[in-house]
């Protein structure tokens, strides 16, 4: 019996991923359990046997189960953070299969800003194109005046994006940037949109370690007006951080979900 994937590789420090490990040889049993080895403990965690799929899921524990019940400090959890949990797996609740590594992961999310000129003088198909691609990060000035001017001027440009976020109301396609710290590079980066009770989903695009990029998603079933859309984000697919940021959206047009 051997792991061959393990599925997603990161999660919030809250808790609860859904972790999917795959294999060969794999089997049903009464004393399945995974074990989450960390420098300031372990916890073991029940195992689900998935049948149709002959793969295991669990689902991780808080960061905070580790410290055997104390609460630690910003300082202690940000150092376990740094390094990847061990994870094993075990049958009979004595040999243990190595199945990898997991992190504890959690994006810093900053603010929402829209994006009215992307693309303006080029070709659509063109624009479309660098719409996917990352964007480098600005170097950082030397020179401590050159340096003070530029933190001015951004400093300026996010209060006006800012401002126009927060009073303008905005229709479906629009681009607009998350902007925020600690962001990564995965496959599963979604948006989410929340609206008295439903939620709509939009793929993320990574731009770099401080911005990821969105289009509105149309919304259906949401009236025709202006509403206020809560927006999370999540780069495992799973766990949407709860950022607490309104978008204001303008709905022109009622779709009826089919």
């Amino acid at each position: 019996m051997s792991v061959t994937d393990a599925t997603p590789k990161f999660g919030s420090s809250e808790g609860g991923t859904a972790i999917t490990v795959k294999g060969t040889g794999f089997y049903d049993s009464g004393g399945k359990k995974f074990k989450f080895e960390s420098e300031f403990g372990e916890r073991e965690m029940a195992a689900a046997w998935d049948r149709k799929e002959r793969c295991y899921t669990c689902k991780s524990p808080p960061i905070s189960w580790f410290f055997s019940g104390k609460s630690p400090s910003n300082d202690t959890l940000a150092k376990a953070k740094e390094n990847p949990i061990k994870l094993r797996l075990t049958l009979n609740g004595q040999n243990w299969i190595w199945v990898g590594y997991f992190e504890y992961y959690d994006p810093i999310v900053e603010r929402l800003a829209y994006d009215l000129t992307f693309g303006e003088g080029i070709p659509e198909e063109e624009a479309s194109k660098k719409w996917q691609e990352e964007e480098p990060l600005p170097p950082v000035p030397a020179d401590p005046e050159e340096l003070k001017t530029m933190e001015s001027e951004q400093q300026k440009k996010v209060q006006e994006e800012n401002d126009e976020f927060s009073t303008v109301y905005r229709r479906t396609g629009t681009k607009f940037y998350i902007h925020g710290a600690k962001f990564r590079k995965t496959n599963a980066i979604k948006v989410r949109f929340m609206f008295e009770g439903k939620s709509y989903y939009a793929d993320g695009v990574y731009k770099n370690e401080k911005r990821i990029g969105c289009i509105i998603p149309d919304m259906v079933e949401i009236p025709v007006g202006e509403h206020k859309i809560f927006v999370d984000l999540s780069f495992n697919g799973q766990q949407f951080t709860n950022l607490g940021k309104v978008l204001l959206y303008q709905c022109t047009m009622f779709t009826k979900f089919v």
